[in-house]
């Protein structure tokens, strides 16, 4: 068993949704906004002020980061938001891992179709080309994780799971 701590940390990339979260997050408060200055008179200037707090809060909302621990064969990956809450997304054991290999068509195609209980995406976009997936049995089924670990975190999982790893020369 190898001792030692491997912290990695990605920032999710903006997603083709979140323009359109944010545009209906802007549109509403501009309407709250123009509701409050037409009836509410002189509260509007409260009304005004709790909105743009409002929005700029919810905008925060958008800056999400993912941070991998790998500690003595146990891989930790939290979900970071707006820089101020953690929130843990899965704790495991890397020798649970069926299968950890890069996405990549040659390796990632059989597992795409597949039905999985629980799918984690904690990269930071559907179009980067370092992202890699591991296939475990967790507490709710059969798992799909998707992650950016850098190589430093890949080569410790090969080290305790070697037969597993695959897309590694």
């Amino acid at each position: 068993m190898e001792t030692g701590y491997i912290e990695y940390m990605v920032r999710r990339l903006p997603q083709p949704m979140d323009a359109l979260k944010k545009l209906g997050i802007a549109l509403v408060g501009i309407a709250i906004m123009a509701a409050g200055i037409i009836w509410a008179g002189i509260l509007s200037i409260l009304i005004i002020g709790g909105v743009l707090v409002g929005v700029f809060w919810l905008y925060k909302q958008f800056e999400i980061e993912y941070e991998y621990i790998y500690t003595d064969g146990q891989l930790d990956v939290d979900k970071i938001i707006a820089r101020e809450r953690r929130k843990s997304v899965l704790t495991i054991d890397v020798t649970e891992f069926e299968v950890f290999a890069p996405v990549k068509p040659e390796y990632f195609g059989a597992f795409e179709k597949q039905e999985f209980q629980r799918r984690i995406d904690a990269s930071t976009s559907p179009l980067s080309k370092e992202r890699w997936f591991a296939v475990y049995q967790g507490e709710g089924g059969k798992t799909l994780l998707i992650f950016e670990p850098n190589q430093t975190i890949i080569q410790a999982i090969r080290r305790q799971i070697p037969s597993r790893v695959q897309g590694m020369r």
